[in-house]
């Protein structure tokens, strides 16, 4: 299984607010797209992102219930798609781009999975991924 890192509070909204985008500066591998992948939470965070998610939202955002540091969910990976010029209507405020990794089937976990984070898109170590599928109820 392979994992994303995500800043807090972004895991948050991705589990629990909606949010079915991750946006980053390049494309997913082709090889991903239909993969479950885990969702790591990384140690810092974005108070700026927490403003904004409750500005858009209306809605709070818990600071003290946001585990870092750890996988705290999956996702299947459904689609990349670059966002060029002016944004679609069918957009969510959540795309920004440039690309857009689009997430469906999203599983918190029944209990966070400490474990380091990495860039890029990772793969987990085999004790890591089972503890994963375990507390997500997904195959490996």
């Amino acid at each position: 299984m392979r994992a994303l890192s995500i800043r807090q509070p972004w895991t948050w909204a991705i589990l629990h607010a909606g949010k079915r985008v991750e946006n980053r500066t390049w494309p997913a591998p082709e090889s991903a797209i239909g993969e479950t992948i885990a969702i790591h939470a990384g140690r810092s965070y974005d108070h700026e992102g927490r403003a904004w998610i409750e500005q858009t939202l209306g809605r709070y955002v818990p600071l003290c219930k946001s585990a870092r540091g750890a996988i705290v969910g999956t996702a299947r990976l459904a689609a990349c798609e670059r966002i060029t010029g002016i944004l679609r209507r069918d957009l969510t405020p959540w795309h920004c781009g440039p690309w857009c990794w689009a997430l469906d089937d999203v599983r918190p976990l029944s209990e966070p999975v400490p474990c380091k984070g990495r860039l890029g898109l990772w793969s987990l170590d085999a004790e890591t991924a089972r503890l994963v599928a375990q507390r997500a109820r997904v195959t490996p």
